[in-house]
């Protein structure tokens, strides 16, 4: 009753399922989440499956503070993704309200933020942010965009990003959402709940490195394009 957004399905209150829940439950109230009614939790594998993200993500926050971070950020929010053909991301934005100081980090003017994102051949599009000045595009940050969701799988880490409003292009990471790759019309969607690990940083001495095999990532720098 305190938290009306938490989930949707009824089954994620009962055992087993109910542990997996209330690991999310703490994280959670931490964490930024997206504007809007929309519930957070879907179904008992977003359950699970945030949990364990939310868990890592929290754990990385802290170290990146005392290994002498500035400033992070952990965003939950249901994301429309669609696949990409080219000119502006379309669909709707995940508007997230961010706390003043990642917000003086990402050196925008306002604290609402929206981000959409979007899939590629190889490739994951996020614009984060409206256009601005140029004062703001030399401001480095990183970014880890995971998915939460029995439909596909959404995996990008160390994403360096411009918070300038344009169009960023992460080439290192997996992503495989079947209902994209399937001759879908520029209009179709997938609905996938996603987490975002941000904080400052600079990635200019980071050597790329990158597990083929399964086209996962091992600390590496994920190029980045601005359109």
């Amino acid at each position: 009753m305190g938290f009306p957004r938490l989930f949707a399905d009824p089954l994620c209150c009962e055992l087993p399922h109910r542990h997996d829940l209330m690991r999310c439950y703490g994280p959670l109230r931490r964490a930024i989440l997206a504007e809007g009614k929309r519930p957070i939790i879907r179904d008992r594998t977003e359950a699970k499956q945030l949990a364990k993200l939310l868990q890592g993500m929290e754990e990385a926050s802290a170290k990146h503070i005392s290994c002498g971070g500035h400033v992070t950020g952990i965003l939950v929010g249901r994301f429309d993704i669609r696949g990409w053909t080219g000119g502006l991301l379309r669909g709707p934005a995940t508007k997230f309200m961010l706390p003043s100081e990642l917000t003086g980090t990402l050196g925008g003017s306002t604290a609402e933020v929206p981000i959409r994102l979007a899939c590629a051949p190889n490739t994951l599009l996020i614009q984060l942010g409206e256009l601005q000045d140029s004062q703001t595009q030399n401001r480095v940050m990183i970014m880890d965009v995971k998915g939460a969701c029995a439909k596909g799988v959404l995996h990008y880490r160390q994403v360096s990003f411009k918070p300038s409003g344009k169009l960023n292009m992460a080439c290192t990471g997996v992503h495989h959402f079947q209902q994209l790759e399937d001759g879908s019309g520029e209009n179709d969607s997938v609905d996938v709940l996603c987490a975002l690990f941000v904080r400052d940083g600079d990635t200019n001495d980071w050597k790329p490195t990158l597990l083929h095999a399964l086209q996962l990532d091992e600390s590496q720098q994920s190029p980045i394009l601005s359109c």
